[in-house]
């Protein structure tokens, strides 16, 4: 995390107007970093509850904001070019951190935090289908197998067969947190026009919307001590330096690559959970996941057409 923040530092965060060159490693390796943050989401949302969902995002995400705005200052840049430079990814990045965030949030609340979390990681391989469908990338044979394999995974993740009622609500949210990342990212695949520091903004937007839904249908309850810091905790990595090096990563570096390796992020997230106490690890889960992972590489690993 150190790291990273270092690297934020020293980063100039500005928006490239020239096609990415691809595969540029110091971008990858950058982006890369985001798969140890984002993992730390579920343990961190588990030790935050129970608390209203809304109040913890609206605060984790101006925390995010705050960070990624005094790093900017830090830099001596003005914060004005924090700011999208269109509505289209005003709009596409608001969907991505709010919907990501706030189904993540609802689903851990009502499955297993591993579950959610490896549910929630289809999102590479349902940004590959949004990209078909846009028109954006041809779907292959391989693509295909990727696919199959990722909703296997996601079926022994969720077991149907284990005779326990399931929480449709609970996996439905998990995907949903999927489908907005997944939508975001095929976005700013293409429209890397602002600055990677621009998910801030995004987050703070978000913020307002989650304060005022916070307001309408929750009632404010105060945090204990635990709760605080992994609000923090939140606010810093997944939601703050994790979108952030993300961001820069798919714009500048080789987004394939970074989509391979994203999916290491709820093996690593799982792994956590069962080393702090929180989660008990299962075959199904292990096998699932390892599907999953296996679709990813078929489906995002380059081959020599897509050179």
């Amino acid at each position: 995390m150190l790291t990273t923040a270092a690297v934020l530092c020293f980063d100039t965060g500005r928006e490239t107007g020239s096609p990415r060159a691809h595969g540029q490693p110091a971008a990858t390796m950058i982006g890369s970093t985001s798969v140890f943050l984002w993992a730390l989401w579920p343990a961190l949302a588990v030790y935050s509850a129970p608390a209203p969902t809304f109040q913890i995002l609206a605060m984790g995400l101006t925390i995010g904001f705050i960070l990624l705005a005094a790093l900017r200052i830090g830099r001596g840049e003005p914060l004005r070019d924090m700011f999208p430079k269109s509505w289209g990814l005003l709009l596409a990045g608001i969907i991505g951190i709010l919907g990501t965030n706030a189904f993540n949030f609802i689903a851990v609340t009502r499955i297993s935090p591993a579950q959610a979390s490896v549910i929630a990681y289809l999102w590479p391989m349902l940004a590959l289908v949004l990209a078909a469908v846009l028109g954006l990338k041809a779907l292959h044979l391989r693509h295909y197998a990727a696919v199959i394999l990722g909703f296997l995974g996601a079926v022994l993740v969720v077991n149907p067969f284990s005779g326990v009622q399931l929480d449709l609500i609970g996996i439905g949210c998990a995907f949903l947190a999927g489908l907005s990342f997944a939508a975001y990212t095929t976005y700013r695949m293409i429209d890397d026009r602002s600055a990677s520091d621009s998910v801030g903004v995004y987050g703070a937007v978000a913020a307002l919307v989650c304060v005022a839904i916070h307001m309408n249908i929750e009632t404010t309850q105060s945090l204990n001590t635990t709760q605080i810091a992994a609000v923090i905790a939140l606010g810093v990595a997944p939601m703050g330096l994790a979108n952030a090096v993300w961001d820069y990563g798919v714009a500048r570096g080789d987004a394939r690559t970074l989509s391979v390796l994203a999916y290491g992020t709820p093996l690593v997230a799982t792994f956590l959970l069962v080393f702090l106490g929180l989660a008990e690890i299962t075959y199904l889960l292990v096998a699932g996941a390892l599907l999953i992972v296996l679709g990813a590489a078929i489906g995002t690993w380059p081959t020599r057409s897509d050179r």
